[in-house]
């Protein structure tokens, strides 16, 4: 009985473990802004992202995405 219930606590702390380098990750280590344009010369801009430095605001998104991109990174500190 005991034996079954170690075997049971080790597997959830596997399975709880396994969930964490996703959340160490889930941040570049740059912030970075990206603007969407609709076709591949960049004349007309059709939406953008912006990621920031993890704790230093919310994702913003605007307008649609494309497969034509020009992104600019900045350093967090």
């Amino acid at each position: 009985m005991i034996s079954k219930l170690a075997t049971k606590i080790a597997l959830g702390g596997a399975i709880a473990l396994s969930f964490l380098p996703a959340v160490a990750f889930a941040y570049p280590p740059v912030a970075y802004e990206r603007i969407y344009y609709a076709e591949p010369e960049h004349t007309t801009e059709v939406g953008g992202m912006y990621r920031p430095c993890l704790g230093q605001g919310i994702t913003q998104i605007w307008g649609t995405s494309s497969a034509y991109y020009t992104e600019t990174t900045y350093p967090c500190e």
